[in-house]
């Protein structure tokens, strides 16, 4: 059975720095996951990445199967993502 999200050696810059260097996750399908860290350690950027919504500079991502590292819109068409709205001051 293939993996329903595997990423492999992933790489995101933002603002000409690297933020997220080298990681590699493998997701089973029906099953959830947590992801957790400290407040700027590359979480949101992550699944940002993951779901199309940044670009990625280096790595791959497959989902169910099918290399889509370089189809960010079928990433975001595959992948919700609703990250929580910041408060307007």
């Amino acid at each position: 059975m293939k993996a329903a999200l595997d990423i492999s050696e992933l790489f995101v810059a933002r603002g000409g720095s690297r933020v997220i260097r080298n990681v590699s996750l493998t997701f089973g399908r029906g099953a959830w996951t947590g992801l957790i860290g400290a407040n700027g350690s590359g979480k949101t950027s992550l699944l940002r990445a993951i779901s199309g919504r940044l670009p990625l500079t280096g790595g791959s991502v497959e989902i169910a199967g099918t290399d889509l590292t370089n189809a960010r819109s079928r990433r975001a068409a595959a992948i919700g993502f609703a990250p929580r709205r910041r408060p307007c001051l």
